[in-house]
């Protein structure tokens, strides 16, 4: 390899010790926007959430080997300007009138939407913690909602969707440590 390419090479090749981990980890928060949450944005970068305060907070858990496994984001130009949009899919393995009435109604019924933290596996920082509805809030696909009880152990699937300006918007502060320490304060005060 010439020099220039070995130096543009650089810029552009995986960091082999430290390379990204796929996918989460099956834990989320879900923070309804009706509850007026508290968010404090990076002064250095609008796309990233340092602190939340919620008066409620719904955890997510999805014990399955590929959690949220369908979710994506998706460029789109249908309103004449570039957005992304972004759907969660979500599996809910328990069952009863207390997962109905804490977890999917509220996802599924709720007219104001709210935001949505997912954990990924990778824990490098900044991007270990994927926040969507920052701009538009994540609603409930009334029409993505199926229970089974012989697919996915029962466990109902649900899809939560929304369209913002930017690809991808984090949680972080600080690190890693400090970060996660948050998440999972928010995630044990979770309903």
């Amino acid at each position: 390899m010439t020099p220039c390419i070995q130096e543009i090479a650089k810029g552009i090749a995986l960091d082999c010790d430290k390379a990204l981990v796929k996918g989460f980890t099956g834990r989320a928060l879900y923070i309804p926007y009706s509850v007026a949450p508290t968010l404090t944005i990076s002064g250095s970068n609008p796309r990233v959430v340092s602190a939340i305060t919620a008066s409620k907070v719904i955890g997510i858990y999805t014990p399955f080997t590929d959690p949220f496994n369908g979710s994506a984001v998706a460029g789109n130009a249908d309103n004449g300007r570039v957005m992304f949009t972004k759907n969660l899919a979500i599996l809910v393995p328990s069952h009863g009138a207390d997962e109905s009435k804490d977890l999917i109604e509220p996802l599924m019924k709720s007219a104001e939407g709210g935001l949505v933290i997912v954990e990924r596996k990778d824990k490098r920082g900044l991007g270990s913690y994927v926040v969507y509805g920052l701009q538009d809030p994540m609603k409930a696909d009334p029409a993505s909602f199926t229970r089974n009880e012989t697919d996915n152990g029962g466990a109902a699937a649900l899809t939560l969707t929304c369209t913002e300006d930017w690809e991808e918007c984090n949680f972080f502060d600080t690190d890693y440590a400090t970060t996660k320490a948050a998440f999972d304060a928010l995630f044990a005060s979770a309903l």
